[in-house]
């Protein structure tokens, strides 16, 4: 299934990063995904929790998270981040405290979320 095109940029630092949901069957929906120096990549699920995907799902215009565990499979890509640990209030994913790596990485688990829709029946 082909992914969803719904993206937030941050751009600092002359690098632009962007993040999208992909594989998920709604727009609110699927796995995070994080296009870094022109490739597609992910992060892994260690320390993921609500306020990580709050966080994401807020930076995507999106309302709160509804669920943090939403499994979508892995990626093709590498994984560039893991150990996120956000505390919920950042407003960008890159102001939380997370593990910086570019490498592939044999039986991942690549986070997921599920949003809520900012307007009731949007989706």
């Amino acid at each position: 299934m082909s992914c969803i095109p719904f993206f937030a940029i941050y751009t600092g630092n002359g690098t632009s990063i962007r993040i999208r949901l992909g594989s998920g069957t709604i727009p609110t929906e699927g796995r995070v995904e994080v296009l870094y120096d022109s490739v597609w990549g992910s992060i892994v699920d260690d320390n993921w929790d609500i306020n990580d995907a709050n966080v994401i799902c807020r930076q995507l215009g999106f309302a709160e998270a509804t669920s943090s565990t939403a499994q979508f499979g892995n990626g093709k890509g590498p994984v560039y981040m893991t150990d996120m640990e956000c505390s919920g209030s950042e407003v960008n994913f890159l102001d939380c405290w997370y593990t910086h790596v570019i490498e592939e990485v044999d039986g991942r688990q690549d986070v997921a979320v599920e949003c809520q829709p900012t307007e009731p029946g949007m989706f």
